[in-house]
């Protein structure tokens, strides 16, 4: 069905420029069907992105790497399509098309291996922020002001408040967290982080779920808050639906 706010001139009209972290959960736990909605998840958040936006792709376990980058010991890219836009995607790249199929390409090779580690995960996301705001200051490139991290998981029960006390004091970056699969448990955790975060938490059970869920986190993301009458859950019970930690109203 034609959706028009899925065409690049609504997106870019309705939107306000935004750097975007995806950190995806590659540990032994999403095997399966879970990584596979986690692939099919990244390429629609990748629809609702424009060239003003710059993008960059994280997969973390007990390590982090660059999404598409070689492990220790790899010589050499396993897609075809990455391995054409030159190099490893190292930091935020602008969200035009052919480093959208790039990193599209390189995600879906992405495989499932070792346990979640949230506090070296977000700690390596927040750093590419930091190095990248360098880069907005000395070439004009980036959002200039809208950071988001897109966490992709299927639960966890670590909190990293240690890691967001040191690098988000101000909550200058948001956080928006999706638990994804038919068993995504336990929830606290990644709902806690998009509470605590400025964020929005979601739950994707399955592929039917996934451009519906994606294209109101994307209307949330533009970041042009004054739009809607936000309140924060005070605690857990209040998140009737189960969707989100923020409410619309």
């Amino acid at each position: 069905m034609f959706d028009v706010r899925r065409r690049p001139w609504y997106i870019q009209g309705s939107s306000s420029p935004k750097n975007v972290l995806l950190l995806i959960d590659t540990s032994g736990s999403t095997s399966g069907q879970t990584i596979g909605l986690m692939k099919v998840t990244v390429n629609s958040i990748l629809d609702t992105l424009v060239e003003d936006d710059f993008v960059l792709a994280m997969e973390f376990n007990a390590y982090t790497r660059f999404v598409g980058c070689p492990f220790d010991g790899e010589d050499e890219f396993t897609h075809e399509q990455f391995e054409e836009a030159g190099c490893c995607f190292n930091t935020f790249k602008q969200a035009d098309d052919r480093n959208k199929k790039a990193i599209s390409a390189a995600v879906s090779v992405l495989k499932s291996q070792n346990q979640a580690n949230y506090q070296i995960g977000f700690k390596a996301a927040f750093e590419q922020f930091i190095k990248f705001r360098q880069t907005e200051a000395s070439m004009s490139q980036g959002s200039d002001c809208n950071e988001v991290i897109m966490l992709l998981t299927d639960g966890g029960m670590e909190y990293p408040e240690a890691i967001f006390k040191e690098y988000n004091p101000k909550k200058t970056v948001r956080i928006f967290t999706f638990a994804i699969g038919p068993a995504a448990t336990p929830i606290a955790a990644p709902r806690r982080i998009a509470c605590t975060n400025r964020g929005y938490f979601t739950k994707i059970p399955s592929m039917g779920a996934i451009r519906s869920k994606v294209q109101n986190m994307g209307m949330i993301t533009t970041v042009t808050l004054p739009v809607y009458n936000v309140s924060y859950a005070s605690d857990n019970s209040d998140d009737s639906s189960g969707d989100g930690t923020r409410r619309e109203h």
